[in-house]
């Protein structure tokens, strides 16, 4: 006799810890074996779960307007500091890696 196989519903939770298990370095084909899922399920979760991280990023949350353009402010300021120092290390190992003149005593 044909078993008819039913669908699985998996709760939000359960495809959220899925989807971050395989963000951590899991494979797919591994993660989906250990979790008795197809891989096509993962690769759908995984979309669904970017989509909605993009569009309701977790440290956002709750933040007014305002707040919001100062952290981004804030970001910016931070990124543009943190490429001078990039900029300034590039320049030191340049500098360093250069050969020493076999002449110094």
């Amino acid at each position: 006799m044909n078993e008819i196989k039913r669908r699985r519903h998996h709760n939000k939770a359960y495809r959220r810890r899925a989807v971050e298990l395989l963000l951590t370095g899991r494979t797919l084909s591994e993660l989906s074996a250990e979790l008795g899922v197809s891989t096509g399920a993962l690769q759908n979760w995984k979309k669904e779960y970017l989509i909605e991280m993009s569009e309701n990023p977790p440290d956002a949350a709750g933040l007014t307007p305002v707040e919001l353009v100062q952290k981004y402010q804030q970001l910016v300021k931070e990124h543009e500091k943190l490429k001078r120092q990039q900029e300034i290390l590039k320049k030191a190992l340049g500098i360093l890696s250069e050969t020493l003149p076999t002449n110094m005593p």
